[in-house]
């Protein structure tokens, strides 16, 4: 969620949208993670003078944080050694 925060506030700063206040919740979905799902849901609140076409622009920046490319987009390995 902070990921999401920061890279909205850079981007509104960057672009002069007039955003006063980011809220960001983060749920969480485990009930498949046996099967190899895991999901998390971000519902973002956004104040300040903003045109629905400012908020769609900021959804769409938010998914594309650097914690979402990583958690999306890359494959993972993971190695255990003993010391």
């Amino acid at each position: 969620g902070a990921c999401k925060a920061l890279t909205l506030v850079w981007y509104a700063k960057r672009k002069n949208i007039p955003v006063e206040d980011i809220r960001i919740s983060i749920d969480r979905d485990n009930s498949e993670e046996r099967q190899g799902v895991y999901r998390l849901s971000a519902s973002i609140s956004l104040s300040g003078d903003l045109s629905e076409a400012q908020r769609q622009e900021l959804l769409a920046v938010a998914e594309k944080c650097p914690v979402q490319k990583l958690m999306t987009s890359v494959r993972t390995e993971v190695t255990t050694t003993l010391a």
